[in-house]
């Protein structure tokens, strides 16, 4: 009786994750956007709550002889030769000259300016006309090989996706007495598959791929409490996308009073040093004041657009589709309120719950918490950006699957 319980208790977590997964892989419209993006929000909650509600569980496997290493190798040799060859497909099908999106293009602009010592944030006029380049540094970055060895930049993303399936299985070590770590293979499978097949824009229009690995790359640097992984993931998420900004504060406050000083300080000063470097390297140092600027251009870009972007609103998650498009600048101040409130919110809870489960999983929730508002609340909200908040739902389960009965203990 007890087996089966404990079996529940990851099927329940398990069945979660994959919701969250195929709300944020399947093909949305107007006429199922609204359901789809509730079960999202409603499945990215629970997250965050199963594992401080159900005690980690525990499933004998005596019975089950395959070594886990073995197993994860075969499973991570699956799924990157099955990136491989979609993304092989989808390349010679969709040659890079002939991508309708901006972001790669400009990607690759950026990069030849900094390869031929230009000035790497001028406007592109073939692509945004007079507007400035908006792309923060980490963006672009990973891309510079490819382009001084002239191949498809679109490779990198590959690789950076390989690289994040990778990362998603090491987060924890794992209990050969349990079952879980072999049952985790079953997410993973089907967020390639449903990436692969049912979003392939995602690895062959975007950029959105470096974005994960930063996440997945933070994800295992907490979970594995590293400092200096976890200073540099951070840099590299601040870098990329705003959607880390006040949680980061807000977690090296939490760090510096409750944690360990010493630790937030050596996060702030390897931080500070990367950014700089970063920043100084891509010539982004007159930029910054564009790159805070961003939200508001976007806001008035898509107000002043609405045959262009309510389609899109509609069609794609979050909630800014249950707003009238007048309404949306309303939408962005209660988004720029809960950037500011929920890390407060979350970290509040996690102090509250620090004695019952482990720190590090604690941090993930907080963290996931956080996104989920963050990107449920964009103006537009694209359905690959909610990608990130998914890869860090994967780090939790992981890691909730993962605790042994000692660590859920104390």
């Amino acid at each position: 009786m007890k087996l089966v319980r404990e079996k529940n208790k990851f099927i329940l977590i398990l069945l979660t994750l994959c919701v969250e997964i195929f709300c944020t892989t399947t093909f949305t419209n107007a006429d199922n956007a609204r359901l789809v993006s509730f079960f999202y929000l409603f499945s990215g909650i629970l997250i965050c709550v199963l594992p401080i509600l159900l005690k980690p569980p525990i499933v004998n496997i005596s019975y089950f002889k395959l070594p886990i290493s073995w197993f994860k190798t075969a499973l991570l040799t699956l799924c990157g030769l099955l990136i491989v060859w979609q993304c092989t497909n989808l390349f010679a099908a969709n040659p890079f000259h002939s991508l309708g999106a901006d972001m790669l293009s400009t990607i690759k602009t950026l990069c030849q300016r900094l390869a031929n010592n230009e000035e790497v944030y001028a406007p592109v006029p073939t692509v945004w006309g007079d507007m400035k380049v908006v792309y923060l540094p980490a963006m672009w970055l990973p891309y510079l090989p490819a382009t001084i060895l002239h191949f498809d930049l679109r490779w990198t993303s590959m690789l950076f996706y390989i690289a994040t399936i990778v990362l998603l299985f090491a987060t924890r070590k794992y209990n050969l007495s349990s079952l879980l770590p072999y049952l985790f293979g079953i997410p993973i499978v089907f967020f390639v598959c449903m990436t692969l097949f049912s979003m392939p824009q995602f690895l062959y229009h975007t950029e959105e791929s470096l974005v994960l690995f930063y996440y997945a790359l933070l994800a295992f640097a907490l979970a594995t409490n590293t400092t200096w992984l976890i200073a540099v993931s951070l840099c590299l998420c601040g870098l990329s996308r705003y959607s880390l900004a006040v949680w980061a504060v807000a977690y090296i406050v939490y760090t510096y009073f409750f944690i360990n000083k010493k630790q937030a300080l050596r996060i702030i000063l390897i931080g500070l040093v990367m950014a700089t470097f970063l920043i100084y390297f891509a010539q982004a140092t007159h930029s910054l004041s564009t790159f805070l600027d961003l939200q508001k251009h976007y806001l008035d870009a898509i107000i002043a657009s609405e045959l262009k972007y309510r389609p899109q609103i509609a069609e794609n998650l979050g909630l800014a589709k249950c707003f009238k498009y007048t309404d949306l600048p309303l939408l962005h101040s209660i988004f720029l309120v809960a950037c500011f409130v929920i890390p407060v919110v979350s970290f509040y809870v996690l102090h509250r719950l620090k004695n019952k489960l482990p720190m590090q999983l604690l941090l993930l929730i907080s963290l996931k918490f956080c996104l989920i508002f963050f990107y449920n609340l964009l103006v537009m909200p694209y359905n690959y950006l909610f990608f990130t908040s998914t890869i860090i739902s994967f780090a939790i389960v992981h890691f909730y699957i993962t605790i042994s009965p000692k660590s859920a203990m104390e």
